[in-house]
C-alpha cells in the first residue's frame, strides 16, 4: 500500500474563526488564546490573534488580524513571558489612542483601564 503524508505528518486543523476587524475589538475586553506571527502577500508582517470576547458566554472564536506594531511588540513580550503556554488565555481591553503627532494606533491595555484617550502627555 502506498504511503501517504499523513501516516507521517499530523493533519492541520481546519480553523474557521470569523475575522473581526479592529474597530469590532476597541473598547471591548478579550481573552486572548494564542498569537501567531505571519507575512502578508504584501512581504508586510502582521498577527493573528485568536480570541473570544471576554463576556461571550459561548466563547465564540475570532481571530483579529492586525500589522499595529504596538500590539505586535506587546504579542510578542507576552509570548516571551509564557503567557499562552498555559492554555488559559491572557484578559486584555482593545485600546486606541493617539500620539502627539496625531496618530491613532491600537493598544493592548488591561482589563481596567480606559479603552480611548485623546492624546497621551
Amino acid at each position: 500500500m502506498a504511503k501517504k503524508i499523513s501516516d507521517y505528518l499530523e493533519r492541520p486543523k481546519h480553523d474557521n474563526r470569523q475575522i473581526v476587524k479592529a474597530p469590532a475589538v476597541v473598547g471591548e475586553v478579550i481573552a486572548i488564546e494564542n498569537a501567531y506571527f505571519r507575512t502578508g502577500e504584501n512581504g508586510k508582517p502582521y498577527v493573528s490573534i485568536y480570541f473570544h470576547f471576554d463576556k461571550d458566554v459561548d466563547k465564540t472564536p475570532y481571530v483579529w488580524n492586525t500589522s499595529s506594531s504596538v500590539v505586535m511588540d506587546q504579542i510578542r513580550q507576552l509570548k516571551d513571558a509564557g503567557a499562552f503556554n498555559d492554555d488559559e488565555p491572557v484578559l486584555a481591553l482593545v485600546g486606541k489612542r493617539k500620539t502627539k503627532a496625531g496618530l491613532w494606533y491600537y493598544v493592548l491595555l488591561d482589563p481596567e483601564d480606559e479603552p480611548i484617550t485623546e492624546e497621551e502627555g
